[in-house]
């Protein structure tokens, strides 16, 4: 894979969850042949200089028809950004060091030392970015990417579908099936989809890739273990991920006592040791009651980390030390971490919005089951992705009924083991052995699948004409 790539920088736009799926795609990049990341935050935009620099100019430069005439236009629009930072856009320490490493030589050598295929450029600098605000950035530096450094080629790739541009004017794409602008379908989370000659190269994955690494987890739950011992050291430790409010879901104080209230009961009544962390999307009413809630089952509670109040990040601790993952459904994000990490996540289903914005979506989601609309949306597009899991077995979900509640904890639905780990598209990179608790996590981890077929992709890609 030395040729494949030599350089990866991960461009940020400050927002944690956007910055843990790029960092999970680099890690297993990166790990393939020891290919270098050089991370860099974008500035950020607000009002209408966001509009103007991040929606709309940047289409002045995206479908230019020659490289030279993107590369050129592409460079005026970092001009134009750079004004209006009204200071240095991008460091000259961060240029040099990762000039530097291009004229070192980045990644692994193999052996014996080949040289770069016909037609291959002498270096290659993959631009990595999830989000809508720092989209534009990595197509730009892409497109100039010579102007940088001479004689490297420059490879756009995006996480998600970024509002204005979309994933056609990039070179690749990862995506989730969530977030196609289409219809999703079974055929698209299963392969990737190459549209035209030198069209855009897309790897759909299933949920959102993340930076969980499975035999990381073990250094993340002793440090956990450390801080917040269990109650009872032979209990059996649950997890309960809980998100927040948002254009979809709504997470309220009476949800908490109601259903997280079973949760606890069920906890004290199997002597289990809880580990409850929110996000920053929950809100001050539902913190309150969790915390009143907390104060009735101390003894069932080793850790309350509410994260209005404490910036630590438990999740990967949390993750690598509990037995059993309770997850509220607002957010793909946290879903798609549990699974990776190798569990069978307990979907909590939340409140659903009531309001205009709400009974549009569903006008949308109706048009779209009878072929007027393209794309389901709203909580519709999340729900197809939960059907999914659960056809893995990834997944089940908490009955939102209280009469159906004990026959789910009868059922032993989650203590089923998981099938069996598929290491499918995985034999192209260079893996540690996983935890032993962590083992069965192999099966889903679409962050290393989509690192694999994007490199595989990277290693029979020719470069545009000049």
């Amino acid at each position: 894979m030395r040729h494949a790539l030599d350089a990866i920088v991960l461009l940020s736009d400050g927002i944690r969850g956007h910055l843990h799926q790029s960092r999970g795609v680099a890690h297993w990049l990166s790990g393939a042949a020891g290919i270098p990341v050089f991370e860099m935050e974008v500035p950020r935009f607000s009002g209408g200089r966001r509009l103007w620099i991040l929606k709309v100019a940047p289409h002045f430069f995206a479908w230019r028809r020659t490289p030279e005439a993107r590369r050129k236009s592409a460079c005026a629009w970092l001009h134009l950004a750079d004004r209006f930072v009204g200071g240095e856009l991008f460091p000259v320490e961060f240029v040099e060091a990762v000039r530097r490493r291009l004229q070192e030589g980045g990644g692994e050598e193999v052996s014996p030392a080949l040289p770069p295929p016909a037609g291959r450029p002498a270096k290659r600098v993959l631009f990595l970015s999830a989000g809508s605000a720092a989209a534009p950035f990595c197509l730009a530096l892409a497109r100039s990417c010579e102007s940088f450094f001479p004689g490297a080629e420059g490879v756009a790739c995006t996480l998600m579908t970024p509002s204005g541009l979309g994933t056609a004017p990039f070179d690749a794409a990862i995506v989730p099936e969530h977030d196609l602008s289409g219809t999703p379908t079974r055929a698209d989370a299963h392969g990737n989809i190459s549209k035209g000659k030198n069209g855009p190269f897309r790897c759909v994955t299933l949920g959102a890739p993340n930076a969980i690494v499975p035999e990381n987890l073990k250094t993340a739950s002793e440090e956990l273990l450390r801080r917040f011992p269990p109650s009872v050291p032979e209990s059996p430790r649950w997890g309960i991920l809980l998100g927040g409010d948002d254009g979809n879901y709504r997470v309220s104080a009476s949800w908490v006592r109601d259903t997280l209230g079973a949760v606890f009961e069920r906890a004290r009544r199997e002597n289990a040791t809880l580990y409850v962390t929110t996000s920053r999307r929950t809100s001050p009413e539902a913190e309150n009651a969790l915390t009143q809630l907390a104060e009735t089952y101390a003894s069932a509670i080793s850790m309350l980390l509410l994260a209005s109040k404490d910036s630590w990040n438990p999740v990967p601790g949390m993750l690598g030390a509990v037995q059993r993952v309770f997850c509220t459904e607002d957010s793909v994000s946290m879903v798609s971490e549990a699974a990776t990490a190798g569990h069978r996540v307990v979907l909590l289903r939340v409140e659903r919005r009531r309001n205009l914005a709400a009974a549009g979506k569903e006008l949308c989601n109706r048009l779209a089951r009878v072929g007027v609309c393209a794309s389901p949306s709203g909580p519709a597009r999340f729900d197809a992705f939960f059907r999914r899991m659960e056809e893995r077995g990834l997944l089940v979900v908490f009955p939102s009924e209280r009469a159906f509640r004990e026959a789910f904890w009868r059922s032993g639905a989650v203590e089923t083991p998981l099938p069996a780990p598929s290491l499918r598209a995985s034999s192209s990179l260079a893996e540690k052995e996983p935890c032993p608790l962590q083992r069965r996590g192999l099966g889903f981890n679409e962050a290393r699948r989509a690192a694999a077929e994007l490199l595989a992709y990277l290693a029979e890609r020719k470069p545009d004409p000049s």
